[in-house]
């Protein structure tokens, strides 16, 4: 297997994360956003070679970053609650009270 033109998983070559399945399949384990791109598998006997290629995307959760506080004010003034959040930047995000 090849993640672009690097070997992530062979008979001889074994990156962190990447596991050759038995079946010839390819488990990725933790899965992380750099992982987004595209995976190639390769098989090989005495009659020749065959490739063929998929593109794996990964999205990432939105997390609130800046949560709000417990606040206490008087009637009549004004109250501001504060939140933020990362998030991936392929997807608009909302924020709903």
């Amino acid at each position: 297997w090849r993640k672009g033109t690097q070997i992530v998983a062979s008979g001889s070559v074994q990156v962190p994360r990447f596991l050759l399945l038995q079946s010839g399949g390819l488990q990725i384990q933790p899965v992380s956003f750099q992982d987004s791109g595209e995976f190639t598998c390769i098989a090989t006997n005495t009659e020749g070679t065959t490739n063929a290629s998929a593109t794996l995307t990964v999205w990432t959760r939105s997390v609130i970053s800046v949560p709000p506080v417990d606040q206490r004010v008087i009637k009549g003034t004004t109250a501001v609650l504060d939140c933020n959040a990362t998030h991936d930047p392929r997807i608009n995000i909302s924020f709903n009270w």
